[in-house]
């Protein structure tokens, strides 16, 4: 394959197979939900094979702004504390640059019983809806309000319900997942988000002494915890399509569910060999023709709705 880049145009020329090693970066999402997870505990957290982006470094700023300590101890790897949370809203000039600060809403309301944040990324209130959020935290047992620009959620006590969601929010669901697992008793999630980071998150919050079931599909069940106090390191892994049309090795893979997000995102026949931390993918001799050489569909996410 040859690229090519003609003025503001990346021209990419091919017909030929692709081989070799890829290491597979970290996901971006599933990132920046595991950042705001770390809020939950006072305990050190370290996150490996973490993508170093604009974004994580915005997030990294709005954990700060809380008075969580958040520092890279190598390439790929962030350490976070959040042992002295000094606020329960983060700036509102950094919240109005990235959608995804608004996930620290779940985990201050587990960790603190209060949770404030302005408008994430720049939005105005009413455009791109976040009524999943409050919707899951007042199933809980929080009350919300929207006053001056600024949502607000808390809770003398939360309590575990079956919440059933008006559509299948990313966002939403993950925030939910991180309030409830602070809360008493079982909470069900009903059309909850299916994405891989929606799993990743799951797989983090059980590793930090969660008991959730069901992440990946559109029922996740949360039973709350006492003690949030274990844990400590989550890897976050993502692959992409251009994998699966070459004889290629993808590195960093430490999870077999990732094995399932392959075949669940893209209707490909393919030969995939497991070994210890990565997986060789063998396409088939030939790949289906036209439009149906790669058929993709989403795991959950309704028509523009907010993820």
């Amino acid at each position: 394959m040859t690229l090519k880049l003609r003025e503001q145009t990346l021209v990419l020329e091919g017909g030929k197979r692709l081989s070799g090693s890829v290491e597979v970066g970290g996901s971006k999402n599933a990132t920046l939900g595991a950042m705001a997870a770390s809020l939950l505990v006072a305990d050190d957290c370290f996150l490996e094979n973490v993508p170093n982006i604009d974004d994580v470094e915005q997030m990294a700023l709005v954990l700060r702004s809380l008075g969580c300590l958040v520092e890279w101890t190598g390439d790929r790897t962030l350490r976070l504390n959040a042992a002295e949370i000094t606020s329960s809203c983060p700036d509102r000039e950094l919240v109005g640059t990235l959608r995804g600060s608004f996930l620290v809403m779940g985990a201050l309301l587990g960790r603190l019983g209060e949770a404030a944040c302005p408008p994430p990324g720049g939005d105005i209130i009413g455009q791109r809806p976040i009524d999943v959020h409050l919707a899951g935290f007042r199933s809980l047992g929080a009350e919300t309000e929207v006053s001056h620009e600024m949502f607000r959620a808390q809770a003398t006590e939360l309590r575990g319900s079956t919440f059933f969601a008006d559509y299948p929010s990313v966002l939403g669901t993950q925030n939910t997942m991180m309030a409830a697992v602070c809360a008493k008793g079982v909470t069900t999630i009903v059309n909850a988000a299916a994405e891989p980071e929606v799993q990743s998150l799951a797989a983090m919050l059980n590793q930090m002494g969660a008991d959730i079931a069901g992440a990946g599909t559109n029922t996740i069940t949360i039973k709350g915890v006492t003690s949030k106090n274990e844990y400590i390191t989550d890897y976050l892994s993502s692959l992409n399509a251009c994998d699966l049309l070459s004889a290629v090795n993808i590195k960093h893979i430490k999870e077999k569910k990732m094995d399932d997000v392959v075949m669940r995102e893209f209707e490909i026949t393919a030969i995939i060999r497991h070994d210890a931390d990565a997986r060789s993918v063998k396409p088939p001799e030939q790949l289906r023709q036209g439009s149906e050489a790669i058929k993709t569909k989403r795991l959950s996410n309704a028509a523009g709705k907010e993820k």
